[in-house]
């Protein structure tokens, strides 16, 4: 036996490691019961389409990531919001101001992080 062991008592090695063993399925049922759980939550999440307002979720949309795609290459300060929106599809599944606000969102996070992370250093 090593080192580390011999203050257990030998005699109770079978006894600890089936009772060992009994936890671990115990805790196996419940990790599969969870998993089981969380499947059919993200199913269920996943069927509502409009957020309580009537429209789609914001985050992780198409527009979203399209939107993000055209502040990088400056396409919001070649035109105003009106005809950006109306660039794409996508931006049209949400109203003219909350597009609108997204934009003036998106563009306020990665200016101002700039200038609150300065801010923190001093």
């Amino acid at each position: 036996m090593h080192e580390e062991y011999k203050q257990y008592n030998y005699g109770n090695f079978g006894t600890n490691l089936r009772n060992l063993r009994l936890s671990f399925r115990r805790l196996q049922g419940h990790a599969d019961a969870d998993s089981a759980a969380l499947a059919h939550d993200l199913q269920v999440r996943s069927r509502v389409v409009n957020n309580p307002r009537g429209y789609p979720q914001w985050e992780g949309s198409a527009a979203e990531r399209l939107l993000k795609i055209d502040i990088d290459t400056h396409e919001h300060k070649k035109m105003e919001p009106r005809m950006l929106y109306q660039k794409r599809k996508e931006y049209q599944e949400f109203p003219l101001e909350v597009f609108r606000n997204h934009i003036y969102q998106e563009v306020r996070s990665r200016t101002g992080s700039l200038y609150w992370s300065a801010k923190k250093k001093k």
